[in-house]
């Protein structure tokens, strides 16, 4: 990925300081998250949803720096996240999204987020106001049939139970799931 001009020359700047911008990037965000986390452990006591929408744009930096500290830093905040599910007892979405890395989809943070996921549901839009959800098996990876259709209207998520089921939508809907069991075959994730 290519950086731009300003990025390059800060990255040069701080290299011949003898820090490089990952590890920078690596205490700025430690800081920020065990701050977020003290404020959030102190002041709210019945959590019980936390959305990180999108944990993809967040740590993007993380998947460019990924063998110079940015796998350090998505396994600490991954394991921040369970820590906070498990101790608050409280559900944490984050959204991410796929991306196609040499020719091949992928999950936008890479191999890592593809196991760190206990549960992973597929939205997608089908047309200007129908949308589609289905959960994907944590174990397998593979499809549950259950399709929750719904559309979002002024107030708020409405589910929808009288769905025409087109070809069209039949078939964004297959080439979804193919996508998705090629990101799992590719990554080896059984």
């Amino acid at each position: 990925m290519r950086r731009s001009a300003a990025a390059m020359m800060w990255h040069g700047v701080i290299s011949r300081a003898g820090r490089s911008v990952s590890s920078i990037l690596y205490w700025y965000w430690t800081l920020r998250l065990m701050t977020a986390w003290r404020t959030l452990n102190e002041t709210i006591q019945n959590l019980i949803l936390i959305v990180i929408d999108s944990i993809g744009a967040a740590l993007a930096f993380t998947a460019w720096e990924y063998s110079e500290g940015g796998r350090r830093i998505q396994d600490e905040i991954i394991t921040m996240l369970h820590y906070i599910a498990h101790h608050c007892g409280c559900a944490i979405v984050t959204t991410n999204h796929f991306v196609y890395w040499r020719g091949d989809p992928s999950p936008s943070l890479g191999k890592r987020w593809i196991k760190a996921v206990d549960f992973r549901y597929l939205l997608w839009k089908l047309s200007a106001s129908n949308y589609y959800m289905q959960r994907i098996n944590p174990k397998c990876h593979k499809v549950v049939n259950d399709r929750v259709f719904y559309k979002i209207s002024n107030k708020g998520i409405d589910s929808i139970t009288d769905v025409v089921h087109t070809q069209d939508m039949e078939a964004v809907i297959t080439q979804n799931w193919n996508t998705i069991h090629q990101i799992y075959a590719h990554n080896n994730i059984h």
